[in-house]
């Protein structure tokens, strides 16, 4: 996650690479053609967006031309493409279906992605590959094998660790969890298979996986203890041996008693920056959604009451799908979601919360609304940090129909703080699905999605706004005050 703190100035930045490319595709100015990233042949999915320390990204993709290969592009703060168009094969695979995959940066710029692997089309095993700044694989071809589970292993995730080594995390097919710490060569660092966390009873999914600042690993996930008895679990692992650092027992981050997690659901969390998690996510009831956040220190010690803070205390209406972000100097977890009626939940629109660090919502007992119910969906609710507040995005409307993608700077009042309120970053006849979000070192923000137009392939697509509200690349200022224009 990235600490407001890390927010670098455009004046020092502007630019390192002043002497890129111009002629090559950049950050575009218009909505309605955006930065397009990968458009093979077939169906490009599943993109995910990682910043560098440079003001850049790391963007991957599946491409399904070819089983689902995975593949990666990097991209300048200025939205130049530095590899080839569509970007470099990480692995062929062989593949009719996609699941879940992980992708991070570690803390040399490299990217690490952890995927599954079927090149002969026998079981899928995970695989893990690192990737340098100029496009070559570091752990060998076709990368590190971590499982070798007879029944299959499983969407997973990988991170950078704060020592320069990286981990990954996976759901093995007998419902238990692996967790890997690999070295900078690729080497396995907890053993043969790494250490496997097995439930008692039930089936345990995977559903996120972060480093913290001393080397140490956090996972969190699925505890599916019975159909009806769904919670969120998490436990840090000891960098030097995986040995569990938050008690014996996972930390229970819901424990059922109020609810339970939806079917197929695995939240996100945040690191803190200071070897915290913070957690914000959604469960179920009889009528209605609840969204609720929770951050537990670094000694694994949650600041609120058992299974969080609801972000909205108005039980008239459903409250899912939320997305979070943390500001690291003030404590604050912001929160945004998809807010239904409960009757049909056809009525539909997004609203926000500002929690503090003692758990008080402080726009309201129900929220921000930033859109207000009705009949045209809004989803894939992304938030991010920025100074002052909170940058908040989702999409309109259902495939086939044309599908926009909004974003909304939110102050630390709730106010908008852009004319207009809301900014479309990507317009015209054309759908978008996953959308992903991340925060550049250079302080603007950039997004990735999956565009498809009537009667073609799925297209990568990616777009900037800058914190004012502007697209594409703003006046360079040079470090001396010096405006070339």
């Amino acid at each position: 996650m990235l600490s407001l703190s890390r927010f670098a100035s455009w004046i020092g930045l502007a630019f390192l690479g002043v002497g890129a490319p111009f002629c090559f595709a950049q950050w575009s100015v218009d909505p309605a053609q955006n930065l397009i990233v990968a458009d093979g042949t077939a169906e490009q999915v599943q993109a995910k967006l990682v910043a560098r320390d440079d003001g850049g990204f790391y963007v991957s993709w599946l491409d399904a031309s070819s089983g689902y290969s995975v593949r990666l592009q990097r991209i300048d703060a200025l939205g130049v493409e530095q590899w080839a168009h569509n970007g470099i094969v990480v692995a062929t695979r062989n593949f009719s279906s996609t699941q879940d995959y992980g992708l991070a940066v570690d803390s040399a710029g490299n990217a690490l992605l952890a995927f599954r692997y079927n090149d002969n089309g026998g079981t899928a095993q995970i695989l893990a590959q690192k990737i340098s700044p100029a496009g070559a694989p570091l752990w060998g071809n076709p990368g590190i094998f971590l499982t070798a589970d007879p029944g299959g292993a499983n969407a997973p995730k990988i991170t950078g660790t704060s020592d320069g080594a990286a981990a990954a995390a996976w759901s093995d097919s007998a419902g238990a969890l692996g967790v890997q710490k690999l070295s900078q060569a690729g080497a396995p660092l907890w053993g043969a298979g790494g250490i496997s966390v097995t439930p008692a009873s039930g089936f345990f999914f995977l559903a996120d996986l972060h480093g913290d600042i001393s080397g140490n690993v956090i996972a969190s996930w699925s505890a599916q203890l019975s159909f009806a008895d769904r919670e969120l679990w998490a436990q840090k692992f000891a960098g030097a041996d995986g040995a569990n650092l938050w008690g014996t027992s996972p930390l229970k981050i819901f424990d059922g008693s109020s609810g339970a997690m939806q079917l197929g659901y695995f939240p996100p969390f945040l690191e803190d920056g200071a070897g915290g998690a913070v957690f914000a996510w959604y469960t179920v009831g009889v009528n209605a959604g609840t969204v609720r956040v929770q951050h537990v220190s670094a000694g694994g010690v949650p600041a609120f009451a058992q299974n969080g803070v609801e972000a909205s205390a108005d039980t008239a209406q459903s409250h899912v799908e939320p997305s979070g972000a943390y500001d690291a100097t003030s404590g604050d977890i912001y929160a945004l979601w998809r807010e239904t009626d409960i009757l049909t939940q056809g009525q539909i629109g997004v609203y926000a919360q500002r929690i503090d660090s003692t758990g008080a919502r402080l726009w309201g007992s129900g929220g921000k609304v930033l859109v207000a119910l009705a009949a045209q969906d809004q989803t894939q609710m992304r938030a991010l940090p920025v100074p002052g507040g909170m940058l908040a995005a989702w999409v309109s409307n259902d495939a086939p129909s044309p599908m926009p993608i909004h974003v909304a700077r939110l102050a630390s009042d709730g106010s908008f703080a852009w004319p207009g309120n809301v900014v479309d970053i990507a317009t015209g006849p054309r759908t978008a699905s996953r959308l992903a979000g991340a925060i550049s070192a250079a302080g603007f923000a950039a997004y990735t999605w999956t565009a498809e137009a009537s009667g073609s392939s799925g297209e990568v697509r990616a777009q900037n706004i800058n914190i004012d509200g502007g697209l594409g690349n703003p006046d360079l200022i040079f470090g001396d005050g010096f405006d070339p224009d």
